[in-house]
């Protein structure tokens, strides 16, 4: 018998006594959202903002597209193709840009699950450390350690 409500396969449960009453089983974004708890509008974020990332990705190509085909139609004579150096710039943009956006949903997602899942903690609280692993005494000297 499991000692927490939902068991390995993520069935919701209710604990009776000793017996466990099985619910129904937990969708995937229902336990998702559980992990983001009161963070949830950074997990929408991070969707939304990894979809214009992908999206805005996909411009630079746009514009290479737009340089090979100025390109082809000057041939012989390159010097009609004037717009190459602008879309040569507008593609930089572009894949900077999507980058950039990238890393905003990146913080999103992380906002929202990346944090300590125990309320007690406190950033240096020094818990990190008497939890972290046996290495943690190699890393830490005595003279550096939080007396417990």
């Amino acid at each position: 018998m499991p000692a927490h409500p939902l068991d390995s396969d993520g069935c919701a449960g209710a604990l009776i006594g000793k017996d466990v009453i099985l619910l129904k089983k937990q969708s995937d974004f229902s336990r998702l959202m559980g992990y983001a708890g009161s963070y949830r509008v950074f997990t929408y974020a991070s969707w939304v903002l990894s979809a214009i990332s992908a999206l805005t990705a996909l411009v630079p190509f746009l514009y290479i597209w737009m340089i090979l085909r100025d390109v082809l139609a000057a041939a012989p004579d390159y010097a009609q193709a004037v717009n190459i150096p602008h879309y040569g710039w507008m593609a930089v943009l572009f894949a900077v840009l999507s980058y950039l956006i990238y890393i905003a949903a990146l913080m999103c997602s992380h906002l929202s699950a990346a944090r300590p899942l125990f309320p007690g903690w406190q950033h240096g609280s020094g818990i990190t450390r008497r939890a972290a692993s046996p290495w943690a005494a190699w890393r830490f000297p005595k003279s550096t350690r939080k007396s417990s």
